[in-house]
C-alpha cells in the first residue's frame, strides 16, 4: 500500500493517491499529514486503485469523524473522492451520510475528470 501526497500551492490543491491494500492507521496518518501545515482549500482523494477490504465500518466511521474535526478550518473547502462504486460496502453510504455534518463540502466521483471539474 502507498499513499502519495502532493501539495500544489499554486492551485491550492492537495492530492492523495491511494494504491493497494489500505489500513485504517494508514488513512489516519495521511489525513493528519494534510493538516500538519495550512491545509489547501481543495483536496482530492484518488481511491480508484485501493483496497479497503480490511477496514471495518467502525474504522471508516472514526476516520470520517476525525476528518470532520480536523477539517473545521476548511469551512469553504471542497473535498473530492474518486472511488469505484464497489470500494467498500459502507464507504459511499457513510460518506454521503456525513456530508451534512462535515465543515467542508464533500462529493464522490467515479472519474478524475469529474472530480477535478468540480474542484
Amino acid at each position: 500500500m502507498s499513499i502519495e501526497i502532493t501539495h500544489n500551492q499554486d492551485q491550492n490543491l492537495t492530492t492523495l493517491i491511494v494504491d493497494g491494500l489500505v489500513t485504517a492507521d494508514e488513512m489516519h496518518h495521511a489525513l493528519e499529514s494534510i493538516y500538519t501545515h495550512e491545509p489547501t482549500a481543495f483536496i482530492l482523494w484518488d481511491m480508484s486503485m485501493c483496497d479497503l477490504s480490511i477496514v471495518t465500518p467502525d474504522e471508516l466511521h472514526d476516520f470520517t469523524r476525525k476528518a470532520a474535526k480536523l477539517g473545521g478550518e476548511r469551512k469553504e473547502g471542497l473535498t473530492a473522492i474518486i472511488a469505484p462504486e464497489d470500494l467498500h460496502p459502507g464507504f459511499t453510504t457513510l460518506a454521503k451520510l456525513f456530508t451534512n455534518v462535515l465543515p467542508f463540502r464533500l462529493k464522490i466521483f467515479t472519474t478524475q475528470v469529474e472530480a477535478l471539474d468540480w474542484l
